[in-house]
């Protein structure tokens, strides 16, 4: 069986983004290890699917070592579709918003 596509909310490269930015500012290199663990969950996520439990409505949530953040995302037929890489110390409002019931 293929891998999935990946696919993106244009919200969600903004939040890694400006999450990698954060990291970066606060030591140098911080902001890479943050993205080598957002891509743990992401391969883990297009190895399995239906890996991480389901959160809300249809999506599922991984879990990020090291870092206070969860990696929402949705799976239909062969596509994977990041809603959201979302700060744990933020209000899940602004994410559910994307995720179609």
């Amino acid at each position: 069986m293929p891998k999935p596509t990946l696919r993106f909310h244009d919200l969600a490269r903004e939040e890694v983004r400006d999450a990698y930015q954060y990291y970066e500012s606060k030591r140098p290199g911080l902001g890479d290890e943050f993205l080598e663990e957002i891509d743990k969950v992401i391969q883990r996520t297009l190895d399995s699917p239906e890996i991480y439990p389901v959160e809300f409505g249809e999506a599922r949530k991984g879990v990020v070592r090291k870092f206070p953040y969860i990696i929402i995302y949705t799976v239909l037929d062969q596509s994977i579709f990041i809603v959201s890489v979302f700060n744990t110390d933020q209000d899940t409002s602004a994410w559910k918003r994307r995720v179609k019931r």
